[in-house]
């Protein structure tokens, strides 16, 4: 955990599980992450709603790998293309420019990270919503994910199926074969 890079390769330990309102809350400790917090709510017996809050130099360091990545195809008016610095661009298109690429960086390795820590068996893509998405400040966003339901098997054992026979009538066989 000395690397900040390496910090969430250790197993992360379950630090709270508490009843709120009938919906689970599990808050994870990412064994000494220092750039990302999660917690997991389970909203229904097979969605959970998960909370992110990652640290404004995780998704600067998101930012810069976005401008390094489309600076090639970005042309600005008085720069060779691909030679425009960050913050010219960032004037010309606006500051949200890389934001999507910026995310979609860093999006994978921690969401990752929190369904295999919290051993969820997600079924479908993640529903997003930013709450503070900007250059400078932490990254905070939640996502809404359907997961495999809570299935309870009532008492199956100990009941007799009736078997029924089919009768079937010669003359039919014969009609049939026709």
């Amino acid at each position: 955990a000395d690397n900040p890079n390496n910090c969430c390769k250790t197993a992360a330990r379950m630090v709270k599980l508490k009843n709120v309102s009938n919906n689970k809350r599990l808050i994870v400790d990412l064994g000494g992450c220092t750039y990302m917090k999660a917690t997991v709510e389970k909203i229904s017996s097979n969605k959970v709603k998960i909370s992110f809050e990652i640290e404004a130099a995780k998704f600067d360091e998101g930012l810069d790998a976005a401008y390094r990545k489309n600076v090639k195809r970005i042309n600005i008016p008085g720069f060779r293309k691909g030679k425009a610095p960050l913050k010219v661009i960032e004037a010309h298109y606006g500051p949200a420019v890389f934001y999507e690429d910026a995310f979609d960086e860093i999006f994978p390795e921690i969401y990752d990270k929190v369904v295999d820590e919290n051993k969820l068996n997600v079924v479908d893509r993640p529903q997003i919503d930013f709450t503070q998405i900007e250059r400078g400040k932490d990254l905070i966003f939640t996502c809404e994910v359907f997961v495999t339901p809570d299935v309870t098997l009532g008492d199956y054992k100990g009941i007799e199926v009736v078997k029924v026979e089919p009768t079937v009538d010669p003359a039919d066989v014969d009609k049939e074969i026709e």
